[in-house]
């Protein structure tokens, strides 16, 4: 058998294998990774650095000439068109630069407001021409009134040219150009054992002819062959510059080299700068890479053999030795002595095991000694049953006596209830006559009920119309007694009338007849009106007795419509406990029959039990027998339990 410990250690060995041959990979993979992480590392700071050179000629052109545009002199001779003055003031500025900057190679050129050249400092005798129609930058300036600068093709070639506008109160005289190369940026990185050199593709050197007359190298010109010395010119042309710029990077024997495009201010790629370093500086750092990584590998590999180390001693100690104590224990349990116990104790899984076998133990002795106990009890209940039969068998004969008698008595009880369910069910009939009554004098009392609510409610309107039509009499007795105040005030005017028509003598007989006529008429409507008032306030009078009435009448409707609703309820309640008591009749005659139909069963069943009777006199004997079969089965228990050691419970 294979020991768990063997399985472990080849179980980590397999794995050792693994992490060694993944080192391996991992090692050679690597390599390759390191070499061209570091190729990139130095093809970026060569990057930088040229970017750095070539952002400080940028600054220092555009700052040049703004600086030189604001010369006095170049702004007279702008304005009058004095092209002495302008050569004496760009020589002074010229022989400044040489003497006091590492820029031998600057040049200044001055144009009119038209864009026609004035004044070159490198050739004072070359004027006139108009450089709108090949200069880009100029027209730009013209046209915004602002500095430019960036890398543009010329009449001198490739140059870092930076034009700033000439301007004196307000108005345009012209622009400056500043123009720088690349020479000195090739002199200090050669001070740092940095190769540079700016290469032309042929298709843009021919729309310089001065470019044409530098060094060509494999397709590309130089620049300016004075801007680079001999040396940076030998190591160029030994390198293959058409596969360097295919593949933007190149290694010689002593040298990297990168190639990044050059282009114009406008964005177009128009040939290359070519930046190289010794070998040496990129294998330096290839080395420390490696080395780093190998390091690496080494301090993994050793924390991987301390935590193989580890996990083996822990396995060993903390599993392993524990578990070959449980096993023995165990063993020693299997063996029948449930008085062993693990002693080895721990806060883990392992500890939970050994306290589970401890308990298994502890379960199976207390189950074995309550085996034991309980085959003594039951040899003592053996002895009882075998009593307890001899007693069943004399109390089953008596018991066959009894059921003889039973199935008497039972016969004559079916008898008795065959009579009770006959006059149950003429109750019955006679119960469902008097409910099938009661119930034609409840719907009567409902009719009353209904009819009687419906004379209440039409006198209980006849009421509300008389009341409504003493309230409209009312109403004309007082329109009565306005036309009465107005016949009143009519007599009062006809009165006024006549006396006035007496002032006007003949003239006024004619209005004083009609003022009689007026008057008399007002005494009748009064006359009248009064007589209509009595007769109104007597029929108001009527009206009132007759509410009365009615609403006397309503009253006495009412009573008899409670009466009738009290009549229907009782006659409800009636109803209802005529209902239950034949529904009770009808289950007491269901009952009898049953209660027969059950004592025919039980004349049955006691039948049954009779025979059972006997059949339980004859088991009883064969119980003794059994009996004594059971005492000595639990004899041979008691002797097997007793070979077990079982712990003291």
């Amino acid at each position: 058998m294979n020991s768990i410990t063997k399985k472990i250690v080849l179980s980590i060995s397999c794995l050792c294998l693994v992490f060694l041959g993944l080192t391996a990979f991992v090692s050679f993979s690597v390599e390759d990774k390191i070499t061209e992480s570091e190729y990139l590392t130095v093809t970026n700071r060569m990057e930088g650095l040229l970017s750095q050179h070539l952002d400080k000629k940028f600054d220092i052109g555009i700052t040049n000439a703004v600086g030189f545009a604001a010369n006095e002199n170049l702004q007279q001779a702008l304005a009058t068109g004095n092209r002495a003055l302008a050569v004496t003031a760009l020589s002074t500025i010229s022989d400044m630069y040489k003497s006091n900057t590492n820029f031998k190679g600057i040049k200044i050129h001055l144009h009119d407001k038209n864009g026609i050249s004035f004044v070159r400092n490198w050739d004072k005798t070359k004027f006139g021409e108009k450089l709108t129609d090949l200069r880009p930058l100029v027209t730009k300036v013209i046209r915004e009134k602002k500095a430019v600068n960036g890398f543009e093709l010329g009449n001198v070639g490739l140059m870092i040219r930076a034009i700033a506008p000439v301007i004196k109160d307000g108005d345009y005289l012209g622009s400056i150009e500043f123009l720088q190369g690349v020479g000195s940026i090739s002199r200090d990185m050669e001070k740092n054992d940095t190769t540079y050199m700016l290469l032309i593709d042929d298709k843009y050197a021919k729309k310089s002819p001065k470019i044409l007359k530098n060094r060509q190298f494999n397709g590309y010109y130089s620049v300016n062959d004075n801007w680079f010395s001999n040396d940076v010119v030998q190591k160029i042309a030994q390198i293959d510059v058409s596969k360097l710029i295919a593949n933007n990077r190149l290694i010689t024997d002593n040298c990297f080299f990168i190639s990044i495009p050059a282009t114009l201010y406008d964005g177009t790629v128009i040939g290359h700068h070519i930046i190289g370093a010794p070998r040496s500086i990129v294998e330096t750092g290839i080395a420390q890479s490696r080395q780093m990584a190998t390091l690496l590998i080494v301090i993994f590999g050793a924390a991987f053999i301390i935590t193989i180390v580890f996990i083996l001693y822990f396995l060993r100690n903390m599993i392993i030795k524990p578990i070959k104590i449980i096993g023995e224990n165990i063993s020693i349990i299997s063996a029948g002595d449930f008085s062993q116990k693990v002693t080895f104790s721990s806060n883990d899984e392992l500890g939970e095991l050994a306290q589970s076998v401890n308990n298994m133990s502890q379960h199976l002795s207390e189950s074995f000694q309550n085996v034991l106990n309980n085959s003594s009890r039951l040899s003592q209940l053996a002895s009882q049953l075998n009593t307890d039969s001899e007693v069943i068998q004399s109390g089953s004969k008596e018991q066959c006596s009894a059921v003889a008698s039973t199935i008497t008595a039972s016969q004559q009880s079916s008898i008795t209830i065959t009579e009770v369910a006959q006059n149950v069910s003429s109750v019955s009939s006679a119960s469902e006559n008097a409910t099938e009554s009661v119930s034609a004098g409840s719907e009567m009392t409902k009719a009353t009920y209904e009819l009687m609510s419906q004379v209440g409610e039409t006198m209980e309107d006849s009421s509300k119309v008389i009341q409504n039509l003493g309230n409209s009499s009312q109403k004309i007795g007082t329109i009565l007694q306005v036309i009465e105040d107005i016949a009143d005030q009519t007599n009062l005017l006809a009165l006024n009338a006549a006396i006035e028509a007496a002032r006007a003598g003949e003239h006024g007989r004619g209005f004083s007849v009609v003022a009689d006529e007026v008057r008399n008429l007002a005494e009748k409507t009064v006359t009248a009106t009064q007589e209509i008032s009595s007769m109104i306030e007597m029929i108001i009078g009527e009206i009132g007795n007759a509410v009365t009435k009615m609403e006397d009448g309503v009253k006495q409707v009412m009573v008899g419509v409670d009466t009738a609703q009290q009549s229907s309820e009782s006659l409800q309640g009636i109803l209802t406990n005529v209902r239950t008591v034949s529904a009770d009749i009808s289950q007491i005659a269901v009952a009898a029959t049953q209660q027969q139909s059950a004592i025919e069963v039980i004349e049955s069943n006691i039948s049954n039990i009779e025979e059972v009777s006997l059949k339980n006199m004859n088991t009883a004997n064969e119980t003794v027998q059994r009996i004594e079969i059971l005492n000595q089965v639990s004899d041979e228990l008691s002797a097997i339990v007793n070979q077990f050691k079982l712990s003291h419970i």
